[in-house]
């Protein structure tokens, strides 16, 4: 996530120094297996994840 961070314009030696890794600006190029990006909490503009997150569940296995 740092090194994403600081790619995308992250200077974190500025006050404050924080990074906002919102789903609209960055769900299309931020990967981290096991992490879904989701803006859903933040207000009600955030897109339904549910049919990402199922995508995103390893299938269960047969046994």
């Amino acid at each position: 996530m740092v090194d994403y961070a600081l790619r995308y314009g992250w200077e974190p030696e500025r006050r404050g120094g924080t990074f906002l890794l919102s789903e609209r600006e960055h769900a299309d190029g931020f990967r981290l297996p096991g992490f879904l990006l989701t803006d859903r909490l933040r207000g009600p503009e955030g897109g339904d994840p549910t049919t990402r997150v199922v995508q995103a569940q390893p299938a269960p296995s047969a046994g």
